[in-house]
Parts: structure tokens; sequence; C-alpha cells
């Protein structure tokens, strides 16, 4: 379960039909299946994700983001981004983060946070620059 919510209260603040929260995260990169806020909604807004397997933080390898760059708006829609991380079994308020990433304050087409358990992979990444919109990863 997900929903978009104001930070301040984290009340759900509802959802258009086919731009709902879970989009944001159902693997699919493509320009269908945008998630999107009502109209009208401030920009404090959050999206709070539910009912996610508990995982220990020390586990998490990396959280990666993919950000639509194909105008100048969606370009700049992650900037100002930030993930926290929280448990709402022992804190229903989400006051207490356990881990977050910086803030994101440059237009990217993919953002990657690495957590304590990245020492733990086994490969080694390879990152070029093919084209200034076009990165490649390999995994060696």
């Amino acid at each position: 379960m997900s929903y978009f919510a104001l930070w301040a209260d984290k009340d759900d603040i509802g959802q258009t039909t086919d731009r709902v929260a879970s989009l944001l995260y159902d693997n699919n990169i493509s320009e269908t299946g945008l998630a999107h806020t009502p109209a009208g909604i401030s920009e404090d807004v959050a999206v709070i994700i539910k009912n996610v397997p508990k995982t220990s933080i020390k586990q998490i390898q990396s959280l990666v983001v993919y950000n639509r760059t194909t105008t100048a708006v969606t370009t700049n829609r992650a900037i100002g981004l930030a993930i926290e991380l929280n448990n709402i079994d022992t804190d229903p308020n989400l006051d207490n983060i356990l881990s977050s990433t910086n803030i994101i304050t440059t237009a990217e087409d993919v953002y990657r946070f690495d957590f304590p358990a990245i020492d733990t992979m086994e490969a080694v990444f390879l990152i070029r620059v093919v084209s200034p919109k076009l990165r490649v990863m390999s995994l060696l």
C-alpha cells in the first residue's frame, strides 16, 4: 500500500485514478504509468509506502531512482527529492529516521544511493559515459 501525503501530517491526500503512487516503484521506467499527486497540492508532498518486507538497513546494498528526462519539466522533477527509511511498526508517526539519502540537487537520468551492504557485492561496476545523455553500467 502506498499513498501521497502532506509531510507535515502524513495524511493521505488522494490520488488520481490512472497516476497512483504505486506506479513509482513498479519496475516500469517507460513514459507510460507515471505517478502524480492530485492537482493543486503543495510541494511538501511525500510518498509513504507501507507493507514493505522488513529488511535491516545494514542489508541494503543500494537504492536506485530512475528519472524520466524527456522534457525540461520531467528532467528537473527529482530535484529536492530525498529518501528516508523508517520503521512504521515502532514509529507510526515517522519521526525517527533510520537512514536517509542526500537531497537530490542536480538533474540526472539515474541516482544511486549506496548503503552499508554495498561492500558485500562481489562484482565490480564499470560506468562509462557514451554521450551526455547515455551512461552504460556494466557488471564485471
